[in-house]
């Protein structure tokens, strides 16, 4: 039987607003097959890394459209801080293919701070912008003009912990649940 590998502690600065998977995932660095650094591929970095492990990713002013759909946070520690909500914006395709923007797994936390979210989708789906099934926190975060089945910009899955500070959710849209739904949907508090 091998060893168990050690937690590490990652740290990227994006250096491009294109939106390609990391070329190698889990070998510890942030590139895709140009040697660039997006955000796609620093989230995914720490998907193969031991458990524990804690990312910290830097994102500077830009539009980052995200084109191949919903960046998915599946294990350890991701924190991603923007150069502010007006200067960082995360948004969805700009195509018919609307998608979620974000998908935290219940084995991951998260923080996003410094940023923008909007433009995200998931027409069959709860949280245009955010689904959250872990512990994630929006620090100075605006989620806004997001839309999805219910929970228009946000959803908390019933196990998760989802904390907002300094953190504004309007003009997001539900096209079920009543108006109860449109920013944000909480199950299981």
């Amino acid at each position: 039987p091998g060893e168990a590998s050690a937690a590490s502690s990652l740290s990227f600065s994006v250096n491009t607003t294109a939106d390609p998977h990391n070329a190698q995932p889990g070998n510890g660095q942030c590139a895709d097959s140009t040697g660039q650094c997006t955000l796609r591929a620093a989230i995914e970095a720490p998907d193969a890394a031991a458990p524990g492990s804690v990312t910290t990713i830097t994102v500077p002013a830009g539009t980052y459209i995200l084109s191949l759909g919903t960046l998915p946070v599946t294990a350890n520690t991701v924190v991603v801080t923007g150069a502010g909500p007006g200067a960082t914006v995360l948004e969805g395709p700009r195509s018919a293919a609307h998608r979620q923007l974000i998908n935290v797994a219940a084995a991951s936390i998260a923080t996003f701070s410094q940023l923008t979210l909007t433009r995200g989708a998931a027409s069959k789906a709860s949280g245009g912008a955010l689904t959250n099934s872990g512990t994630t926190t929006l620090d100075a975060v605006t989620v806004t003009n997001n839309r999805s089945a219910s929970g228009g910009g946000l959803t908390n899955s019933a196990g998760a912990a989802l904390r907002l500070v300094d953190t504004t959710v309007s003009d997001n849209m539900a096209s079920t649940g009543g108006n109860s739904h449109q920013g944000a949907r909480v199950a299981g508090s």
